[in-house]
């Protein structure tokens, strides 16, 4: 398995190496996945983040049972948020 693992690295490695336009490809979706890891950690609730003041739900009623029932945002469900998400939420209920 590490061989098999290995191998796939070099290959990643050779690969960037002889294509320019994937090298800067690879770099760009490095550093936006390092940049949102950190954004996606540190949530902010709407009503503490400028410029946000809410989120509209128009000609959606074909889709009324997937929308939240209540509009707070701390009180969404847990399985459609994420860890650092649902411990803000908890500390706001």
């Amino acid at each position: 398995m590490m061989a098999a693992r290995r191998e796939r690295q070099l290959e990643q490695v050779e690969q960037r190496t002889t294509s320019p336009f994937y090298d800067s490809e690879w770099l760009r979706a490095e550093a936006a996945g390092s940049v949102l890891a950190k954004l996606w950690s540190r949530p902010v609730l709407k009503r503490d983040a400028m410029g946000i003041h809410g989120t509209l739900f128009y000609d959606n009623e074909h889709r009324r049972d997937h929308l939240p029932l209540l509009k707070r945002e701390v009180d969404w469900d847990d399985g459609s948020v994420n860890q650092a998400q649902r411990a803000l939420f908890a500390r706001h209920r």
